[in-house]
């Protein structure tokens, strides 16, 4: 065997061993990447998770939030209801709403509402609210009859409470949707 073989094998050799380091290297810093995005990942559906459960847990707590708000305007109404049957007056001289309406629950639900609604991500379920919202407002808001108008101001609650149901049915079933979504997710 020549020198020259002789230093081209060794050379060969020399290279195949720092061809296989590099490769080792390689393939570890790949395998090094790869754990890294896949922590990475794990993370990012960890905290995805963590944002879907937070807003059931608020569209949860909304349904209940905004059945109280129904329930509470729908007391009051039924209570001027009752006092127009017996008088035949619309709110004039009504007695003061039972405390089963309004009072502390009306106060707690209201506060509810307002903070839980901004922390729902979706802005035509925010506008959905917020409409059962004023429906509610302009429910419980009807003017008082003057003696004159008794009547019409009783069918202008009427209609109002009507307007305030059909938001109520929308803003339900929109909350329902959103937590079918994220439950099926």
């Amino acid at each position: 065997m020549t020198f020259w073989t002789f230093a081209l094998t060794a050379l060969g050799a020399v290279a195949t061993f720092a061809l296989g380091l590099f490769a080792d290297a390689w393939r570890t810093r790949l395998g090094i990447q790869a754990a890294k995005k896949e922590r990475d990942e794990l993370r990012t559906l960890a905290r995805q998770d963590r944002r879907e459960d937070f807003e059931v847990s608020a569209l949860l707590e909304l349904q209940e939030v905004v059945l109280t708000m129904a329930r509470q305007i729908g007391l009051g109404h039924h209570s001027d209801e009752m006092h127009y049957r017996t008088t035949g007056s619309w709110i004039t001289g009504a007695p003061p709403l039972p405390d089963a309406a309004g009072g502390e629950t009306s106060l707690i639900a209201g506060r509810s509402f307002l903070k839980l609604k901004p922390r729902l991500p979706s802005k035509s379920l925010r506008q959905a609210l917020e409409e059962f919202h004023d429906s509610c407002s302009n429910a419980a808001l009807t003017p008082a009859g003057d003696g004159t108008n008794d009547a019409a101001m009783r069918n202008e609650s009427i209609h109002r409470m009507g307007v305030m149901t059909d938001r109520l049915e929308a803003v339900q079933d929109a909350l329902g949707s959103r937590i079918r979504e994220l439950y099926a997710a």
